[in-house]
């Protein structure tokens, strides 16, 4: 790769124009790459989103350890409110990471297992290291932008809304 070599603007979505040092490598998603977004990322993230929460992870835990609980049990172990804890508790099951059983007026709920370990599953397939190796060859230490006027060698983006500010 020739670090000198010098790529020039490239247009972007909300940005007037952007220097980017690898265009080959910045260019818009590919077919497949998008059907990747769209039906695998979205649905693994909004699982992971459940987790992004250190409360919902020691739920998680308690009813991996412990076994069903119902809310009251878990108010109590990690000293929450009722609502805080059935807010929770209903972020996990709508993930279909825990589910609920009724036992007279009492609700417990507990790990699903078969999910937890899809979850891992689906994550391991698709982020699998081996299954993609590194296919672009490292970033240089510096690289050299064009610019306006070829001097400046450092990156500038103008964004489009700075444009919109000083119009008014």
């Amino acid at each position: 790769m020739n670090i000198d070599m010098c790529y020039g603007p490239m247009e972007l979505k909300g940005m007037n124009t952007v220097n980017l040092p690898r265009q080959d490598i910045a260019r818009r998603l590919t077919d497949e790459e998008s059907d990747f977004h769209s039906q695998v990322a979205t649905p693994l993230a909004e699982r992971f989103q459940s987790l992004a929460d250190p409360t919902r992870l020691v739920i998680l835990h308690l009813l991996m350890t412990r076994g069903p609980m119902c809310v009251c049990e878990i108010m109590v172990v990690l000293q929450l409110t009722q609502s805080n804890a059935s807010f929770h508790l209903i972020t996990l099951r709508r993930a279909g990471l825990i589910k609920a059983h009724k036992v007279g007026k009492w609700v417990f709920y507990d790990l699903d297992r078969e999910s937890v370990r899809s979850l891992e599953r689906d994550f391991n397939r698709e982020f699998d290291f081996e299954k993609w190796p590194v296919k672009a060859e490292p970033v240089p230490s510096s690289y050299k932008f064009c610019e306006k006027n070829d001097t400046d060698w450092q990156a500038e983006v103008e964004v489009a809304h700075n444009d919109e500010r000083n119009e008014k």
